[in-house]
């Protein structure tokens, strides 16, 4: 895999983040922001809540555990040993442009859960929940197309709702969400260049166990 991949968007979110602490930046971020806030109502208020409390660090790390376990308990340990590294290093890259690009949260009268700091750019909650849809996808491409498929079309359903539901909440720009899908998508492409093929490898050959224990016959186990 090129190494430009991984390097080109680190740099544009790099970029994007320096650009979104300018005024003028910001005055158009809020501007659609504000579009957003005038479609809250209750029922996505509440789909919103969900969404954020399901991401929140415990219940990522709730998430994450669960996806290792039911990796390991239907043999595929190489998606399992692919899962942890994936999740990590895009929760702490994304963490480490937090504290670099250093943005305002948007003020507190435009939030339902108001929060304060400098850690806006990229959204976390975005981050978290693309690196679990990436390792959900993963491990579905060696299943059947339509398992695939259907992993990819929610996983991209679940990631764009995460992103209006953040930017809906007003606890962050939609600036902090693209930020958010630049910086993972990067360090997925990385870590699964690295210790992809491995993970490859087990999996292909906990399959071929598993094959060739198949075909043995009860006859042939009593000889």
């Amino acid at each position: 895999m090129p190494l430009a991949l991984v390097v080109m968007p680190l740099a544009a979110a790099a970029l994007l983040g320096l650009l979104a602490k300018t005024p003028e930046w910001t005055r158009a971020d809020l501007r659609i922001a504000r579009e957003v806030h005038e479609l809250r109502n209750p029922g996505l208020t509440a789909l919103s809540e969900v969404l954020r409390v399901v991401f929140l660090p415990p219940g990522a790390i709730g998430l994450c555990v669960l996806t290792v376990a039911a990796l390991v308990l239907i043999g595929r340990f190489g998606s399992a040993l692919l899962t942890v590294p994936v999740v990590a290093a895009a929760w702490s890259t994304n963490s480490l442009f937090k504290a670099v690009i250093d943005r305002p949260r948007p003020d507190p009268e435009l939030q339902l859960d108001p929060l304060t700091g400098y850690d806006s750019f990229p959204s976390g909650h975005v981050a978290v929940t693309l690196a679990l849809v990436i390792v959900w996808c993963l491990s579905a491409a060696g299943s059947d197309r339509l398992r695939f498929r259907l992993a990819v079309l929610g996983g991209a359903t679940l990631v764009v709702a995460q992103s209006f539901a953040r930017v809906y909440l007003g606890a962050h720009y939609p600036t902090d969400a693209v930020g958010a899908l630049l910086v993972v998508s990067a360090v997925a492409m990385g870590v699964i260049a690295v210790v992809g093929p491995a993970a490859a490898r087990l999996d292909r050959t906990q399959t071929t166990v598993r094959e060739w224990l198949g075909r043995e016959s009860p006859s042939s186990r009593r000889s």
